[in-house]
């Protein structure tokens, strides 16, 4: 055989983009566990803080989501993931920090969508 030709890399070893893996895990658990932060509203009774409840299990969620990729992730990986972290505003964002403002403002319309169904 020649071995002048250019090597295949395998299709296992050829990870996802993680922002876009990151975004697909985060809105299929925010539609999964989005029932159980409706019932949490709902005991908690407090309408006025509706919105502060579901940023801060959005945040949550991106969190843990972060944490999972992180640790399946090489250690080089690793280091590109640490961007999500930097955020400083829209004024001084970077496309890639703008995608994952645009992935929290889904995930909360999501469950604002489902928070106006209930009622």
């Amino acid at each position: 055989m020649d071995s002048t030709g250019p090597m295949r890399v395998s299709i296992k070893a050829h990870r996802p983009d993680w922002k876009s893996e990151l975004r697909t895990n985060c809105l299929r658990r925010v539609r999964k566990d989005r029932n159980d932060l409706l019932w949490k509203i709902r005991k908690q009774g407090l309408p006025g803080n509706v919105m502060e409840k579901v940023r801060s299990a959005v945040r949550s969620v991106i969190s843990d989501e972060v944490e999972k990729l992180k640790q399946s992730n090489t250690e080089n990986e690793d280091q590109e993931m640490d961007v999500i972290w930097e955020y400083q505003g829209l004024h001084a964002a970077k496309p890639a920090e703008i995608e994952s403002e645009d992935i929290l403002l889904e995930m909360e319309r999501l469950v604002c969508e489902d928070i106006r169904e209930e009622n």
